[in-house]
C-alpha cells in the first residue's frame, strides 16, 4: 500500500550566499492511500507539473509533442494528468509560445504517479522528476525527503532542528541531519520524525557560520510524507 504524496511540500531557494525561500503548500497535497488521484490503468501513468522557476510565469507541457499540462504558474503545482507509461518525450514551452525551453525523456511506469519539477540555474530551465509512490510511514512516524537542484551553492549542510535557529545560534554545536556533495547533480536524502513541529537551516558544507536557509519552518504529521526542494534562487 502506498502513500502517494504528502499533504505538505515546501520549496527552498538558494543562493551561494544568501537564501530565500517560499512555502508551496500545493507542492504535495494529500492523495488517498492505494491509488491516489489520477488514472490508475495498467498502461498510464500520472504526472503533475510543478513550476519553480524563477522568471517563467507560466509553462506548458507537451508529451510526445501533444499539449499535456497547461499554464502551470510559477510556484505552484498543476492537477495530475494521465500519461501513457514507458519512454515519452516531455517538452517545456513558455504559455502562449512553441518555443522549447527544456525537454527530456523519461521512462514511466504504469499505475505510478510523479511530480516534475521545473527550476531555474544560471538562466537555463532544468528539471527534476520525482516519484510520488511511497510506502506509508508507520503510525506516529513522518517522512522527510530532501532534494537540492542548487548544485551551484557548492556542497552544503542540513540541520533539522525543534526550536528555530537564529543568526547568533551556534550552529557548530548542532548536528547535522544530512549533507549534499554531489556538486555534479541534483541528489536527495530521506529522514524519519515523530509529529511536530521543526525548522530547517541549510549552510556551506563544514561551515556553520555560512547560513545559506535559516529556520524553514516545516509541520509533520503522524504517516506524512514531506518533501523539501532547495532550488538556485
Amino acid at each position: 500500500m502506498n502513500f502517494k504524496q504528502s499533504a505538505h511540500g515546501v520549496l527552498g531557494r538558494v543562493r551561494r550566499r544568501a537564501l530565500t525561500w517560499l512555502a508551496l503548500a500545493a507542492l504535495a497535497p494529500a492523495l488517498v492511500a492505494c491509488g491516489g488521484s489520477g488514472s490508475s490503468s495498467s498502461s498510464t501513468a500520472s504526472v503533475r507539473v510543478a513550476n519553480v522557476t524563477l522568471t517563467h510565469a507560466s509553462l506548458n507541457l507537451l508529451v510526445d509533442a501533444v499539449a499535456s499540462t497547461q499554464a502551470t504558474a510559477k510556484d505552484t503545482v498543476s492537477s495530475y494528468a494521465s500519461v501513457t507509461s514507458g519512454a515519452r518525450a516531455f517538452t517545456f514551452t513558455d504559455a502562449g509560445s512553441t518555443s522549447t525551453i527544456s525537454s527530456l525523456t523519461p521512462t514511466l511506469t504504469a499505475d505510478s504517479h510523479y511530480t516534475l519539477v521545473a527550476y531555474e540555474s544560471a538562466s537555463t530551465v532544468k528539471t527534476i522528476l520525482l516519484s510520488d509512490n511511497l510506502d506509508t510511514p508507520a503510525a506516529g512516524v513522518a517522512t522527510l525527503r530532501l532534494y537540492n537542484t542548487a548544485t551551484e551553492a557548492g556542497k552544503l549542510d542540513v540541520y533539522i532542528t525543534s526550536t528555530p535557529v537564529t543568526e547568533l545560534t551556534d550552529v557548530s554545536t548542532l548536528s547535522t541531519a544530512g549533507s549534499f556533495s554531489d556538486t555534479s547533480a541534483a541528489s536527495a536524502f530521506s529522514l524519519s520524525y515523530g509529529p511536530g513541529s521543526y525548522y530547517v537551516t541549510v549552510t556551506g558544507s563544514g561551515s556553520p557560520k555560512d547560513i545559506r536557509l535559516l529556520s524553514m519552518p516545516l509541520t509533520l504529521s503522524s504517516q506524512q510524507i514531506a518533501t523539501v526542494l532547495l532550488t538556485p534562487a
